[in-house]
């Protein structure tokens, strides 16, 4: 079974993070970090929500668990004349105190650890108030987990599905260990404009980690173009385009606690 990291270097993270800048500038204002607070960043990547934080004024470490991407995201928080902290480490196992930090964020992140309720209490431990952004089940990219999962190698044991995060009463599930007043907003990370679905199509396929890693063995077993074909039906459900080219809103849930 491939780790996190492994999973996470794969495909190209810098170029597929660019369709959801908006999301993370959006994860930052709604933290109402600024200056004197200190942040944290879980699932960072290459800085869509640390680098906004900082500019906020907010003392920021950027946590990940693919030490990889922080080349990006150096480069980045340079451009941005930003200095970040950037660590790697696991959202269900975070390095720091008890209410270290005034704000926790998690920008389609800590969504992929195994254990929903683990990876809550940890978000809540370190930070004395957690914005998290997860995408809506019944979205484009809710669904999209759906119907890639047949054609992806099977979860570790116990592992709960990432797409669960986009079902309201889950969220609240999982957060209400923690005793935290939780509430959900919806938003939506628009894909800006391709030339076409079956561009899109391939620019995820071969941009988003699981997918490029999975693809050998598909290709291998004659399953790569049926999944294709899955996705690409996905996407085109999805469409907001009428002329051939394809553009989307892929809604997500803003979880504040």
């Amino acid at each position: 079974m491939p780790t996190p990291r492994e999973v996470w270097s794969a495909g190209d993270w810098p170029s597929l993070s660019k369709l959801v800048v908006s999301a993370g500038e959006a994860t930052a204002a709604a933290s109402g970090a600024g200056p004197g607070m200190r942040a944290l960043d879980v699932g960072a990547g290459d800085g869509n929500v640390a680098i906004p934080l900082a500019k906020a004024g907010a003392e920021v470490t950027a946590l990940d668990p693919t030490p990889e991407l922080f080349e990006s995201g150096r480069a980045r928080a340079a451009e941005a004349g930003v200095d970040i902290e950037w660590v790697e480490g696991d959202a269900m196992d975070l390095p720091f105190g008890d209410q270290s930090f005034d704000v926790v964020t998690s920008n389609f992140g800590a969504m992929f650890a195994p254990d929903h309720k683990r990876a809550a209490a940890e978000l809540t431990r370190v930070g004395r108030r957690v914005v998290m952004t997860t995408w809506d089940f019944e979205g484009m990219n809710g669904q999209l987990f759906v119907v890639m999962r047949p054609f992806m190698p099977p979860p570790p044991d116990g592992a709960e599905p990432p797409p669960f995060w986009g079902i309201e009463d889950h969220v609240r599930e999982c957060f209400a260990p923690t005793g935290r007043d939780v509430t959900i907003e919806r938003d939506a990370a628009p894909t800006g404009d391709f030339e076409s679905v079956d561009a899109y199509t391939d620019f995820l396929l071969r941009t988003l980690g699981p997918v490029d890693l999975a693809r050998p063995a598909l290709e291998a077993d004659g399953r790569w173009e049926e999944m294709r074909a899955a996705v690409r039906a996905n996407y085109e459900r999805f469409n907001e385009a009428d002329d051939g080219t394809f553009r989307a809103s892929p809604t997500y849930f803003r979880i504040t606690a």
